[in-house]
């Protein structure tokens, strides 16, 4: 091949599959090989070509790097993953190949900066298991809102129903359940990411939290003895760093939830009481938070679904927030008028 055709590869073999990889050349994101077969069809874009050397012609197409955002989102929307490589060095003063590297890989959770925010929670879901307990660690990177959940194993299915994560971060070991793996791609057409074991080992979790909060010792996490809950949320942090090469100084630190202040609701339940859309549906839905839905703000519209999907069963809760929507409700019917 070709060097710069070497240099597509060498960086394309450091990618997860799911990846499609945009090299920057001058003003175009160009793909090659399968990453432009694969884009050319969801994208609708013209598939060509360019010389690759003694292995012919390969399989190429591009967009402006200017206004990629709808190109990404699209990809997104897919389930796949960008991985945005941008020319560091100069070609003017560049002799012979110009140096690029990975800036960021962004994943269906994780947002471009330029786009609008979603109503509805894009999360991020860690999962950490033993025999009989499962830990969730839940991030909405839009918002730095981070909080732990403690279920039964055998609730875990029912947990992410709820949660209907963007993204899932599973164990090798909890991967090779493949009911539970069927389950987040089919059924909940979330994307999967798998890492080693080790990585949700709960010392490692400690470390990463100590270094992303920089905390003075791991028992500046009100959950540090809770092994599970430490390893889910370990797991969430390796995933942002793997992926987004930046500063995570907007995320909050983790808060565990006492799962005694809600009502459980399974699979069964949110689907026949019409809470909330499911996979693949949108506002136009009847459900009740589509009914329910006048807020303002994104943040706003998802602390609306997490009210929804985790009511109170503390009665003087329960009035505060009503005597606190209602307030709010009119003033802004005030301010209207």
């Amino acid at each position: 091949m070709t060097p710069m055709m070497e240099q597509y590869r060498s960086i394309k073999k450091t990618l997860p599959p799911d990846t499609i990889l945009f090299f920057r050349l001058g003003d175009f994101y160009e793909m090659f090989f399968e990453d432009a077969v694969r884009a050319s069809e969801i994208l609708n874009i013209t598939l060509t070509g360019r010389e690759g050397g003694p292995i012919g012609r390969v399989p190429m197409c591009g967009i402006p790097y200017h206004s990629f955002q709808p190109y990404v989102r699209t990809l997104l929307d897919h389930n796949l993953k960008v991985a945005i490589c941008e020319q560091i060095g100069d070609p003017r003063f560049s002799k012979g190949l110009v140096d690029r590297r990975i800036t960021r890989i962004i994943t269906p959770a994780t947002y471009l900066d330029e786009e609008a925010k979603s109503a509805q929670p894009e999360y991020i879901v860690a999962a950490a298991a033993d025999s009989t307990d499962c830990a969730l660690a839940v991030l909405d990177l839009g918002t730095g809102e981070f909080f732990v959940r403690e279920v039964e194993k055998g609730r875990l299915a029912n947990e992410l129903t709820l949660l209907h994560p963007r993204e899932v971060v599973l164990p090798k070991s909890l991967s090779q359940e493949a009911p539970l793996v069927s389950f987040v791609q089919e059924t909940m057409r979330a994307a999967l990411t798998v890492y080693d074991d080790w990585i949700f080992d709960p010392e490692e979790g400690i470390r990463l939290l100590q270094e992303n909060f920089s905390l003075a010792s791991g028992r500046g996490i009100a959950f540090h003895e809770r092994r599970l809950a430490v390893s889910a949320s370990g797991a969430v942090l390796y995933y942002l760093k793997d992926h987004l090469h930046r500063a995570l100084g907007h995320v909050r630190p983790p808060v565990l939830l006492n799962s005694q202040e809600f009502m459980t609701l399974d699979r069964q339940t949110v689907r026949s009481l019409e809470l909330v859309p499911g996979p693949g549906e949108g506002k136009r839905s009847a459900t009740l938070l589509n009914i329910l839905d006048q807020t303002l703000t994104p943040m706003g519209g998802r602390t609306l679904y997490r009210w929804i999907l985790h009511p109170l069963l503390n009665l003087s809760e329960i009035l505060g927030r009503q005597e606190g929507t209602a307030g709010r409700v009119q003033v802004h019917q005030g301010r209207r008028a």
